[in-house]
């Protein structure tokens, strides 16, 4: 059997590794958007209020518990090269503010019996501010080999964070890494006071005892990975069947971890030969869908000439939108 060369080590052709259920292709990042660079959803520079378990910077799950907070998408002034995001306590009571990656778990046994390293950039006012990971020794939250330096001192300057863990035979069900502001091992609620903070920078995952640098991927290579759980598109074709409802083929850019749910973020325009018409208010419903496409009919629209071909525009940034995240 053929051997290829993956990270300095060698494996069999076929072998199923952590990389490659990431769909990382060999990469020794196992967390997709650790850069914090890809932001389909939207701009997030200002700081604004967030909701317990929302999406807003890709592959990154928005996470509070007993505070109310707000995020912020830290891009890159003048003399510097790193996106980041901060999450700010707003105010003050026992409690977490947080960010997750979800990793895919198609077999609890190929992540099983592994050593990996978190290591992350954290600034932060609190010494709660830590990296965690969960699952990983089937269920709960996950004991570090070394925790020594897992933790922010809250000086309010930048630190790099780094932690070590061990999996057992098999992962739960739940494979998550975390960043924020928590006790170790998430036992229990942490004291935060309003304006208690954390900025992230270059979070990383690879496998062995040691953190590494921080590997740059390209941005068509990240928001590939990316598209992979959430992706949008502002225009598809097809053919107008009444004076208000159109059928369309949507092909997807980058086929998707799963079959994922359709919406529309506003009301879409449509072009056809004599008419241009806009909805009202976005509709969508989608069949025969498959992790590379659907077909879909949208409506409330008016004016429209039967059988006519046609094309979706976007409508004041509206778009198509396919999200399979975990």
């Amino acid at each position: 059997m053929a051997l290829i060369k993956i990270n300095t080590r060698s494996i069999p052709d076929d072998a199923v590794t952590p990389d490659k259920v990431s769909e990382n292709h060999g990469r020794k990042n196992i967390i997709i958007n650790g850069g914090f660079e890809i932001s389909q959803r939207g701009t997030y520079t200002s700081a604004a209020s967030y909701n317990d378990g929302t999406y807003h910077i890709d592959r990154w799950e928005t996470l509070r518990d007993g505070v109310t907070a707000t995020f912020q998408h830290l891009v890159p002034v003048a003399g510097e090269s790193s996106y980041g995001v901060k999450l700010t306590a707003t105010s003050a009571t026992n409690g977490t503010i947080r960010l997750r990656q979800r990793l895919e778990v198609p077999n609890i046994y190929i992540w099983g019996a592994r050593t990996f390293t978190l290591s992350a950039r954290v600034k932060s006012n609190s010494s709660n501010a830590r990296l965690l990971m969960y699952g990983g020794s089937g269920g709960g939250y996950v004991t570090m080999t070394s925790d020594s330096n897992d933790s922010h001192t809250g000086g309010g300057a930048i630190e790099t964070l780094t932690a070590t863990f061990t999996t057992t035979g098999s992962v739960s069900s739940e494979f998550a890494a975390f960043v924020g502001i928590d006790n170790v091992r998430s036992v229990g609620d942490p004291a935060i006071s309003s304006g208690d903070y954390f900025e992230v920078y270059d979070f990383q995952m690879e496998e062995g005892t040691q953190a590494s640098d921080f590997e740059n991927r390209s941005h068509g290579e990240e928001l590939s990975l990316c598209q992979r759980y959430y992706q949008k598109t502002a225009t598809a074709s097809g053919v107008v069947s009444t004076s208000a409802i159109v059928y369309l083929a949507v092909q997807l850019m980058t086929e998707m971890r799963a079959v994922p749910s359709w919406s529309l973020s506003g009301p879409m325009m449509i072009n056809d030969v004599g008419v241009n018409a806009t909805q009202s208010s976005a509709n969508i419903t989608a069949y025969n869908s498959t992790t590379n496409g659907t077909f879909a009919n949208l409506d409330n629209f008016s004016g429209l000439t039967p059988f006519r071909g046609c094309l979706t525009r976007q409508a004041g940034g509206s778009y198509l939108v396919a999200d399979a995240e975990l």
